[in-house]
């Protein structure tokens, strides 16, 4: 039978379609019938280079596994829901270069047809992600620290040691923010601001609100480093 001619639901359709892992649907003889775009990209071919091509031009580390679940396909009950079976391979790309596979076999049979369905996970690109969510994580959990430092140094502080403290905390902020220089300012109840400390920069270039140098950012706070609450009202400029 023609796995082309068998008409899918609408929901269905687009759940294939909207999966970001490669999804082949392989018949009894081991060609592909159905493909999505996910697919595509992960094999640099179009939907109509990839409909009809034997599997193992696609994943030929894989055939054997594919073969062992097209067995037991012919096997099963009738919409029966079968384990899907793990295989790691590679893929190979219409360039003939290769990308690491993870390949999930799932034997359907139906009154209509008897296949192999494969989900196809690009193990280069799932480690690439991971890594990068695992940088940002880093990242995050190394700054809130330094905000949590900053923030112990700062409590119950003498107002002599205020500025001394801040202009410490701040140079460590820039250092890790890769900041030039940073200025620290109080609010008044009337919304004047009152530099406390700054550091990095010419001292000049912190004296007025905001900063005049072009290159300046400002950025308003309230409550970043946890201050007591007669200094938590601040302003911050940093500079690049």
């Amino acid at each position: 039978m023609d796995l082309s001619t068998v008409q899918t639901g609408g929901l269905l359709q687009l759940a294939i379609e909207a999966s970001p892992n490669g999804i082949l649907l392989i018949d009894s003889r081991g060609t592909i019938a159905l493909v999505n775009r996910s697919a595509e990209h992960q094999f640099g071919r179009t939907r109509q280079e990839l409909l009809g091509r034997r599997v193992e031009d696609l994943l030929p580390e894989a055939v054997d596994a594919v073969r062992a679940a097209q067995t037991e396909a012919i096997t099963i009950a009738l919409n029966s829901d079968a384990p899907e079976t793990p295989a790691i391979a590679s893929g190979r790309r219409k360039d003939g270069s290769r990308f690491a596979l993870e390949v999930r076999l799932k034997p359907i049979r139906t009154t209509e047809l008897t296949c192999v369905l494969a989900t196809l996970i690009d193990r280069d690109m799932h480690h690439a992600e991971s890594a990068a969510r695992g940088a940002v994580v880093e990242e995050h959990v190394a700054f809130e620290q330094i905000v949590a430092e900053l923030s112990n140094d700062l409590i119950n502080l003498p107002d002599d040691d205020l500025a001394v403290a801040i202009e410490r905390g701040l140079h460590r902020a820039c250092d890790w923010l890769g900041l030039d220089g940073a200025a620290f300012s109080q609010l008044s109840s009337d919304g004047a601001r009152t530099e406390i400390a700054g550091w990095g920069g010419a001292p000049h270039s912190r004296r007025n609100w905001p900063p005049e140098r072009a290159s300046a950012v400002a950025t308003d706070c309230t409550s970043d480093l946890k201050l007591p609450c007669s200094r938590s009202a601040c302003s911050v400029a940093t500079q690049r």
